[in-house]
C-alpha cells in the first residue's frame, strides 16, 4: 500500500503509540459536525464559539449562517461545547478558552489535513 503518490504527505504523525494516536484522530474526525468545526477554523485560524456554532449549523442545514434560527445555533453550541470540542480538544487538534469562549486550530498532523482535505468536498459540496 505504499508507493509514489502526488499530493501532500499523509504518513502518520510519529508517536510512541501509532495505533492508539491514529484510532483517537480518526475518531476524532469520524463526525460530520467536528470536521466542519475544523473546516472552519482551518480558514479563520479563530473563532468565538457562537460564530463556529453558527457556521456549523448553516453547514448542516444547507443555509447561509444568517438563516441559522437562534433555537438551532444554541442547540448546535451546546453539543459542540458538551460532545465536540472535547473530543477534538483531547486530540490536540484545537485548544477552547472557557473564559474568552474563543477556539483556536493547532497545527495538526498531516493525517488531519489529508482526511480533512479528501472529506471537504463530500462534506460540503456533495
Amino acid at each position: 500500500m505504499t508507493g509514489d503518490r502526488d499530493g501532500p504527505d499523509c504518513s502518520p504523525v510519529p508517536d510512541d503509540d501509532r495505533a492508539a494516536r491514529i484510532d483517537e484522530l480518526l475518531t476524532a474526525l469520524a463526525d460530520a459536525r467536528r470536521r466542519y468545526v475544523l473546516y472552519y477554523l482551518r480558514d479563520e485560524r479563530r473563532a468565538s464559539l457562537t460564530e463556529t456554532a453558527r457556521q456549523v449549523a448553516a453547514w448542516d442545514s444547507d443555509r447561509s449562517p444568517t438563516a441559522v434560527r437562534d433555537e438551532t445555533l444554541e442547540d448546535i453550541e451546546i453539543q459542540l461545547y458538551h460532545i465536540h470540542l472535547p473530543m477534538l480538544e483531547e486530540a490536540d487538534i484545537l485548544e477552547y478558552d472557557d473564559r474568552s469562549e474563543q477556539l483556536v486550530f493547532r497545527d495538526p498532523p498531516s493525517l488531519v489535513e489529508c482526511c480533512l482535505d479528501q472529506c471537504l468536498d463530500d462534506d460540503l459540496e456533495g
